[in-house]
């Protein structure tokens, strides 16, 4: 496989202050964000694009299954109550 071209780019601070909180709110990496904002830019609809949102609908499963797993094992502790 072909090897990516690397840019080195300086941006403001705030910016990478936003770009971190994505990548926590979204579990993807500052790559990933970097790329899909250019990709949208450019309005390339490339694998870029869709790698980006099949990451985002797993982080979004396995937060909800996380969620899922608390809420059940909150019902088995209050049945144990009853």
């Amino acid at each position: 496989m072909a090897e990516s071209p690397t840019v080195g780019v300086r941006i403001p601070s705030e910016w990478l202050e936003e770009i971190n909180a994505l990548c926590e709110q979204t579990g993807k990496t500052k790559t990933q964000i970097m790329l899909e904002a250019l990709a949208q830019y450019l309005g390339k609809n490339t694998v870029v694009g869709i790698n980006a949102d099949l990451g985002e609908i797993r982080t979004l499963l396995e937060n909800h299954e996380q969620r899922l797993k608390a809420i059940e094992k909150k019902l088995a502790i209050s049945r144990e109550e009853d």
